[in-house]
């Protein structure tokens, strides 16, 4: 069961590549390019608010949009931006030419191999500060009243609410449509982007509607199976922690015990993957019937709201052991493609393909096991992250973090390694699993935040470090007064 999902988003071909390429044989080409290595499933996203295909049901991307002789798109009156209107004009060119881009995709990827899946997200809020851009359907357009938290200054407030009979319909149309217009081998919902489905505090009270949703979801795909011959999968993308999953009204258990779903992939929200997201619980909570997949995001961030950076490779090689380490059957790449949206080095980008899906090759390379923490959470839980914090004195308590390593420790040389908010940090005592670290810091140069001033790097002796879970302990040597606050950890094997 071992190997890698690819998500392809909305609207990464669109904006990737000039009106020239949007041909049937370039399309065919693009989703070769995914059908390879590790690569088992390809997931194909067909819908924010709008839909990259003429819908019948959520509207089309070029919908009232203005495309003028001179090239220039106008939306509501106000000129639309470079790369909407690729999108806009890319998307409705493709149409025009008759050519179905995701009947494309999936017989494509199916012919080299892989299974081939739709996403459909379930509550996409981008760009709702602008309440006149493109990407906002009729819905949402025309009904400010079923947003959940309007008072609220972020995107997720902006979220529609189900509780609303008119949003559930609307997504459970055109799922409907998916299904009767598309021969796909399953369909992921997508339940995290974005995360939020009810109005505050109303989460729990209203999960029984996500739970008749799926079922329905369920009975529509076992219909499509009937229809097309062979299984239609349901996969759903859910918060990475179980009671975060579970307070925001996504009611896995039930799910589980009534066999809606096939397909769990556990994931963080955007920018950044969560370093400690509980497989082991996952499994003994699913069971062995399901498959789960890790979430893996682009960016490394080492804690929200902090300037982020793509992923390097051994940052991924990191994630990737750990979390197949821990019990995921698959890897899931989100925002991981080819085009405007990706890891800009095809070199990387290949080795990601090729290694990332399989314990043993991902466990042999070079790994950073930087710590990035949960942004995926119910209003009102815990929000407290392990960074910026402060360097205790030597008259104080150590510092602890926790890190798990995933496996193939033995004979690797590691280090632990920190990151400050000064160029001029303090020498560190540091202990891994109880142990006192002798080797004293060495100032060291990685890719990490701009906001790591510099970066300190302690051995660890051999027989120190063990697979799985770890813990760190750190303080100064000194009492004086100290403001450097540490924002980076990683272990690096």
């Amino acid at each position: 069961m071992a190997g890698i999902i690819l998500n392809e988003d909305n609207s990464n071909f669109f904006v990737s590549f000039p009106s020239e390429m949007m041909t049937k044989e370039f399309a065919v080409e693009f989703a070769k390019g995914y059908s390879v290595g590790q690569v088992k499933r390809v997931i194909f996203c067909v819908s924010g608010q709008r839909t990259s295909f003429d819908s019948q049901v959520l509207d089309p991307i070029w919908k009232d949009a203005d495309i003028r002789q001179d090239g220039t798109v106008f939306f509501k009156g106000k000129e639309v931006g470079k790369t909407g209107s690729k999108w806009i004009k890319n998307a409705k060119a493709l149409h025009a030419k008759g050519i179905d881009i995701y009947a494309v995709w999936l017989e494509t990827t199916r012919n080299c191999g892989r299974e081939a899946w739709l996403s459909c997200r379930l509550n996409d809020v981008h760009y709702v500060d602008e309440i006149d851009s493109f990407c906002h359907g009729h819905l949402w357009r025309e009904h400010p009243e079923y947003q959940i938290a309007p008072y609220e200054t972020s995107w997720l407030g902006k979220c529609l609410d189900y509780a609303q009979p008119a949003v559930v319909q609307e997504k459970l149309d055109f799922i409907s449509e998916l299904f009767k217009r598309y021969d796909m081998d399953g369909l992921e919902l997508d339940f995290t982007r974005f995360f939020r489905y009810f109005r505050p505090g109303f989460e729990l009270e209203n999960s029984h509607i996500i739970n008749d949703f799926m079922e329905t979801v369920r009975e529509y795909a076992d219909e499509a199976a009937r229809n097309y011959g062979h299984p239609v999968k349901i996969g759903v993308r859910i918060a990475g922690h179980p009671e975060q999953a579970r307070r925001l009204g996504t009611d896995f258990m039930t799910w589980s015990q009534k066999e809606l779903v096939d397909v769990y992939v556990v994931s963080n929200f955007w920018p950044a993957p969560d370093s400690d997201m509980p497989l082991e619980l996952w499994r003994r909570l699913l069971g062995d019937k399901v498959e789960i997949a890790a979430g893996l995001e682009i960016y490394a961030q080492a804690f929200p709201g902090e300037a982020k950076i793509l992923q390097e490779i051994g940052m991924v090689a990191g994630l990737a052991s750990q979390y197949l380490h821990r019990g995921a059957d698959k890897i899931y790449l989100f925002n991981f493609m080819n085009g405007t949206t990706g890891m800009h080095d095809d070199i990387a980008f290949k080795t990601v393909l090729e290694r990332m899906g399989e314990i043993d090759t991902a466990s042999s390379m070079e790994r950073r096991h930087v710590i990035e923490e949960c942004n995926c959470f119910a209003v009102g839980m815990l929000e407290k992250w392990t960074f910026p914090c402060p360097l205790p004195s030597a008259n104080m308590n150590w510092m602890p973090l926790r890190i798990n390593v995933g496996g193939q420790t033995g004979g690797r040389k590691a280090a632990a390694v920190f990151g400050f908010d000064s160029e001029n940090p303090p020498e560190l005592a540091v202990r891994v699993n109880g142990t006192l670290l002798g080797s004293k810091g060495v100032l060291v140069s990685k890719a990490c935040s701009p906001n790591v001033k510099s970066l300190m790097q302690y051995e660890i002796p051999d027989a120190v470090l063990h697979d799985g879970d770890n813990v760190v302990q750190f303080r100064r040597f000194d009492s004086d007064a100290c403001s450097v606050m540490a924002n980076w950890f990683e272990i690096d094997l």
